[in-house]
């Protein structure tokens, strides 16, 4: 069993997708955020069943919802309506997107797919895999399809 030692490059198919091992979400925004003002972003789709403020070295949970609410960025959010003690840190976070006048926020009852979508015109990328858009899911594993540019 060897020691992985940084992002890879693995085939899959016709397609290219890359190891990402460290800040999973922090990887997808982080790049969302780097964006120039004056590309057209289509759309965001977040979908995760579990929605909590993160901090990372690249992305927060607050500095994206500033570009959304800065950019009038169409976004869609399928998420889970939890309740119970545990489920207070999701629903705060769904009350901050909620304030976003372009933010659709949809329940799916029984929602585990994780997948997050920024259709940029110049450069639409993805996030697919396990990691929901928690502060936990910064340690996660995950494989990102890149896309013809190669990032």
């Amino acid at each position: 069993n060897k020691a992985f030692r940084g992002p890879t490059i693995v085939g899959i198919g016709r397609k290219e997708a890359s190891l990402i091992t460290d800040d999973v979400i922090d990887s997808f925004f982080s790049r969302f955020l780097r964006i120039q003002r004056a590309v057209y972003i289509a759309e965001l789709v977040i979908v995760s069943p579990w929605i909590t403020p993160w901090v990372a070295s690249g992305s927060r949970l607050e500095t994206v919802i500033s570009e959304i609410r800065r950019r009038e960025l169409m976004t869609h959010i399928v998420t889970t309506f939890p309740s119970g003690a545990s489920a207070n840190s999701h629903w705060a976070a769904l009350n901050q997107f909620r304030k976003c006048k372009t933010v659709l926020i949809t329940e799916l009852p029984n929602l585990h797919a994780k997948f997050y979508v920024c259709a940029s015109v110049a450069r639409p990328f993805a996030l697919i895999g396990s990691a929901n858009m928690t502060n936990r899911s910064l340690s996660n594993k995950e494989i990102r399809p890149i896309n013809g540019h190669g990032h």
